[in-house]
Formats: C-alpha cells, structure tokens, sequence
C-alpha cells in the first residue's frame, strides 16, 4: 500500500486490494486505518508493469533466426512440425501444433544466447540508470550549495 499525498490517493496492488475486501485480514485492517488517517482520499488499483523482455521475437524473427544459425537444417525441421508445417514450410491438413507460448518456449531452449543477450543488455541500462540518478542528485546538491552561498 503506498499513500500518494500528491494525487490524494491511496494506492494499493491488485492482489492486496482483493484481500483487503475480506473482513478481518491484516490488509482489511490496514485499509481502515488509512482510510481514518486520510478520508478524503480514493482507493486506487496500481496495475503492475510487464516488461516484454523478448519484445520483437515473433515467428518470423524466429525462422530468419533458425535459418541464419542451424547449419544442418535439423532445428528448422522441428520447427515447421512444431507450427504444423512439411518440410517446406506448408501448412499440413489436420496437423497438430504448438501455441506460441509453447514454440517460444522452446526457440529459447535452443538458443539461450537470446535471453543472455537480453540480461546483459538490461544490465547495462540499470547501470546506467543508476549513474545518471547518481549525476542528478549531485547537481541538485551542488544547485542547493549555491543557493546556500547566495
């Protein structure tokens, strides 16, 4: 739960919110306190953020993929059985095939290298986030100084 006095809102996750309508768990009681301590203020649901850190990977991406990296030929075959294609890439008649959760599932246990990538990528803009909230708390001390000698 977090008190946003700037939007005058009471802030609270999907999950806490729905606990909170049982009477007498320790969210229902936490819920009845802030609201004393803040009535004007509205309860509001905070939807939690999904990062796709796959964003782009279609089926496409992961053919062109396949097709730059398998040297044989054997992982573009289980591909098309996996979408219910032949061989060549056309769609079978009453052929079984994988959900894209399921084809996703295994691109990424073939090639593993695509969520290191990734990692590493996400590494590298959290350090740099980091630095340059670093920079702008010490241009803000260093602003606040001024002001100080003036």
């Amino acid at each position: 739960m977090f008190i946003n006095t700037s939007a005058m809102a009471i802030e609270m996750a999907k999950s806490e919110h729905r606990a909170a309508h049982t009477y007498g768990t320790p969210e229902y009681e936490n819920l009845q306190e802030v609201r004393k301590a803040y009535p004007g203020y509205r309860v509001v649901i905070k939807e939690r953020k999904r990062t796709d850190r796959l964003k782009g990977l279609d089926v496409d991406y992961m053919k062109k993929y396949i097709q730059e990296h398998d040297a044989d030929g054997s992982i573009l075959k289980v591909f098309y059985q996996l979408r219910g294609l032949d061989e060549n890439g056309k769609k079978l008649s009453l052929a079984a095939a994988a959900s894209f959760g399921e084809l996703r599932m295994w691109f990424l246990n073939q090639f593993p290298e695509l969520e290191d990538m990734n990692t590493t990528v996400d590494n590298i803009l959290s350090k740099a986030k980091k630095e340059r909230a670093e920079k702008k708390a010490k241009a803000m001390e260093a602003k606040a100084a001024l002001a100080l000698v003036k």
